[in-house]
């Protein structure tokens, strides 16, 4: 639950593919001064295989419940107690069917088969989607609401 709710959190601030965040790895990512959140640099995904960058900030969110950081960080807490390094590979890693936790990228279909679970239970599943239908879409209105130009908004979440 605390990878799935740092996963859910930082895919939808960030506006990235949901596949690509499951690649991330953790030494791709810094602290901003002050603490005031992450900088990810990003070196594989759909559009990167050719060894091109995507770098992205993410702030700190006074709004702690939903907060992107907070999220990573009680996660990042979580596995350290339980034993898991996720210091040196990818942050997102999926479960084994015995609990257990793999040194692989998260996909997108497992995330999304998560959300699914998580909103059918709360009885509120309506077709979000990570991609298309939720999180991406959801973080552009969510920054055009806040007053962002469209041309930021498009190259924040990757849109041409």
């Amino acid at each position: 639950m605390a990878r799935d709710q740092a996963y859910f959190k930082t895919a939808f601030f960030n506006g990235d593919r949901p596949g690509d965040l499951g690649q991330v790895k953790t030494p791709e990512i810094l602290r901003f001064p002050n603490d005031a959140g992450f900088s990810f640099k990003h070196i594989w995904g759909k559009t990167l295989r050719d060894g091109d960058q995507n770098v992205f900030g993410i702030r700190r969110n006074s709004q702690t419940a939903i907060c992107p950081i907070r999220g990573i960080e009680l996660y990042m807490d979580v596995a350290r107690q339980i034993g898991i390094n996720l210091t040196t590979s990818y942050l997102f890693r999926p479960t084994t069917t015995d609990n257990g936790v793999t040194d692989a990228p998260l996909s997108s279909t497992t995330a999304e088969a998560r959300l699914k679970l998580y909103l059918k239970e709360m009885k509120a599943d309506e077709g979000e989607t990570l991609h298309a239908y939720g999180f991406r879409s959801g973080c552009a209105i969510t920054l055009a609401l806040t007053g962002a130009d469209l041309s930021e908004i498009m190259e924040h979440v990757g849109w041409a």
